[in-house]
Formats: C-alpha cells, sequence, structure tokens
C-alpha cells in the first residue's frame, strides 16, 4: 500500500476541482475500527465524476504502518454475528452465500486457487475453504497480528500488499471492505488484476453510496463509491463487469461487484456529467440527525430521564465522535453479550436490555444500525421503556 495520500486530485478521473462536501470541526472523528481519534473531518466531491473521497492526508503516519500494526478489525478473531428474528447469522456465512449465489457459482466450482486480499485473520478464508476443498484457498493481511492469528489456526495469510506476489497465480480474488481504505484504488485494482490468470474473476464488496449510509463519516475510508464509479474503474484497470448486487437485506449499505479480467483497451477518460450517488443528502442527513440528537440529550437532561444506550458499535462510535454525546450522563449500555473486553473501556456499566430495569432506566436511544430498530422497539416496548432512534 503506497503510504501517501494527496487528496487533491480525484484518483478515478485525475481531475483537480472539487467542492467540500463536509467539514466538521468536532475535534473528535471516528475510524471503521470504532475508535475515536483527536482530528476533524473533510470530505471533498470531485466536480468532474462525482467521487467522494478525504479532504484530508493521514497526518505524519503511514497508511501502512496504521493498517500494519493499529486497525483492530483485522484482528478480529470471533465471528461478528447479525441478530436476526430468524436468529443470529454469522458474517462469513453471509459472504460467502452472497458471493456464491451470484452468476459465478461455476467460477467458484471450477476454481482451483483463491485468494483473499485483506483476510484479516481468516475467519472468511476458513469458510470458503470449508465449502470449496478443491481449492487452494490463500489470504494476504497487511495486520501482522492478524497475520499470526490465522497462522496459529491454520489457515494460510500472507502479510503484505498485492504487489509483493507473483503474477497470474489466480482463478479468483476477492477482497471484503478493502477498496475504500487504499490510497489509490486504481493502483490497487491493477495490483489485484495482474494476480489473476487470463479470464479469472474478481469479486469487490464494500460500502456503496447509491444507497443512504453513514460510510461518509469513517475518517479512515479515503474514497467512497457509487456503482457507477466501480463501472468505469472496471473499464480503467483491465476489467469486464459480469455482475453487480447492491444492498443485502443485513448490510443494506454494501455492494458487491463480479469482474472478469479481459486486455485494457484505450486509456480512460470519464465521459458524461459526474455520477449520481447518494453522499450529498446523506451528509447533510446525519448531520441533521446530531443536531436532533443534541436536542433530544438536553431534553432529556431536562426532565431528568434515566437514559439507556442501545448499540455499543458503528452508530454509537458515529453519534460519539459527531455529537455532544460524550458529555450525556448515560445510565447503561444494553447489549446481549456485556461482558465484551471493548467495553471495559466504557465510563457506564452494560447491560443486557431486561436488566437495565434494575437502574430505573426511563428511556432508551438506540445507537444502533437502522435495520435493527424494528427488533429492539418491539423487545423493549415489552419492557416500558420508550424509545428514540439516532438515525431519521
Amino acid at each position: 500500500m503506497e503510504s501517501a495520500y494527496i487528496p487533491e486530485v480525484c484518483d478515478l478521473c485525475r481531475s483537480k476541482k472539487y467542492s467540500v462536501l463536509l467539514d466538521l470541526k468536532t475535534r473528535r472523528a471516528m475510524r471503521s475500527d470504532r475508535r475515536i481519534v483527536n482530528s476533524n473531518l473533510q470530505k471533498y466531491a470531485c466536480d468532474n465524476c462525482g467521487l467522494v473521497r478525504s479532504g484530508q492526508g493521514f497526518g505524519n503516519q503511514s497508511l501502512e504502518d496504521y493498517y500494519s500494526d493499529e486497525y483492530r478489525l483485522s484482528e478480529q478473531t470471533d465471528e461478528y454475528f447479525f441478530h436476526t428474528l430468524e436468529g443470529p447469522i454469522s458474517r462469513s456465512s453471509l459472504f460467502c452465500d452472497w458471493m456464491i449465489s451470484s452468476s459465478a457459482v461455476p467460477a467458484w466450482q471450477k476454481a482451483r486457487r483463491c485468494l483473499e486480499v485483506g483476510a484479516g485473520s481468516g475467519l472468511l478464508l476458513k469458510e470458503l475453504a470449508r465449502r470449496f476443498p478443491k481449492a487452494a484457498c490463500e489470504g494476504l493481511e497487511l495486520n501482522r497480528d492478524a497475520v499470526d492469528r490465522a497462522r496459529q489456526k491454520g489457515i494460510v495469510v500472507h502479510q503484505g500488499e498485492p504487489a509483493d506476489l507473483a503474477s497470474e497465480q489466480y482463478d479468483i480474488v476477492y477482497s471484503i471492505a478493502v477498496l475504500e481504505h487504499v490510497p489509490s484504488p486504481t493502483k490497487f485494482l491493477k495490483d489485484l488484476r495482474r494476480l489473476l490468470k487470463p479470464g479469472g474473476h474478481l469479486f469487490l464488496c464494500q460500502p456503496t453510496q447509491d444507497l443512504p449510509s453513514y460510510d461518509l463519516f469513517f475518517i479512515d475510508h479515503l474514497h467512497h463509491f457509487g456503482t457507477e464509479h466501480l463501472r468505469r474503474y472496471a473499464r480503467k484497470t483491465g476489467f469486464q463487469e459480469q455482475g453487480v448486487w447492491v444492498g443485502h437485506r443485513w448490510m443494506p449499505n454494501f455492494s458487491l461487484h463480479l469482474w472478469q479480467a479481459v486486455e485494457l483497451h484505450a486509456e480512460f477518460v470519464w465521459e458524461g456529467p459526474p455520477a449520481d450517488t447518494k453522499c450529498v443528502p446523506v451528509s447533510r442527513s446525519i448531520v441533521s440527525d446530531m443536531e436532533h440528537l443534541n436536542a433530544l440529550m438536553a431534553s432529556l437532561t431536562k426532565r431528568q430521564r434515566r437514559v439507556a444506550l442501545f448499540g455499543l458499535n458503528e452508530v454509537y462510535s458515529l453519534a460519539y465522535a459527531y455529537s455532544e454525546l460524550a458529555d450525556f450522563p448515560v445510565v447503561c449500555g444494553l447489549d446481549d453479550d456485556p461482558n465484551k473486553p471493548e467495553y471495559a473501556a466504557l465510563n457506564f456499566p452494560v447491560l443486557k436490555p431486561e436488566d437495565c430495569l434494575a437502574l430505573r432506566v426511563q428511556d432508551v436511544v438506540l445507537t444502533m444500525n437502522k435495520v435493527y430498530y424494528e427488533y429492539a422497539r418491539k423487545r423493549l416496548e415489552k419492557l416500558g421503556l420508550e424509545t428514540h432512534p439516532v438515525l431519521s
């Protein structure tokens, strides 16, 4: 990964003309591993192609050092579960089902060598290897601790980046939630193209700006793609688009893209108007949500209500970074697994929802993804608690 990031030039179309989309001076910003850093947040929108990118560099630290040593999501060893009305669904199973249910089933069945770029500690890689035992499945990961943990479990994960590997080795390469982090998607995609055998397939899955999400507010997400941006990236880097799936029931802000390696022909030039995305309305909506949350917290404080927070993941971090939640008197947090190690750093206790009545909780602010609102409201209303969503 190139360590330098230059915000003044669009990576896709190379235009230097841009508009400022976000300029938040809260002196707090959230990373995608939910850590809060001491920084303001800036995002630029390219006036030519519409691709939104970070408006700030990474300070004195290189991106390679950050992802090699600090980024914590890569080190995840326990499976993440989506808690649904049908029961828990593991993240690895969900991604496997999504990729395999696409039109590339024959490609998976024929593949003899597959590579995951950004494999973390190997949870998804292990699941795919289980489903396709005839294929040699291996991973590539920058984070040193994640690589060590994968190897301790007997999973083949190399430490490094695509440029470190030899050309034309793989039938399938896939990358989940990586493209938005890299300084130059163009360079990254060309590196992945080089690793594929002729006619090989690439799966890309990352946040999409075709649908509303709070992805724009991650400071370490350097680029924010709509479907049309990725379609043009395919053309620019030597791929032909085979399929696009926008949104998933339990990950509505993600898109899955299937590309096939082809010959690279004419030099790429962006043609037509900027691609249409949800970036502008979402930026306005989230800023408005944070203003409404500030007003709600002021009202609850004035009424001396005892308040809990349900959900302590991304939306909680979003609210902590970009509202006045950091100074709000929270009675407790709610989670079905209240003993997670990361909760020890919070300045309030974490309980199961049914146990918060012992602390005389009256109101619950839903600091969770909107897909869980219906589930949470039904559960909390049975306890006689009043609920307040963060996201509109």
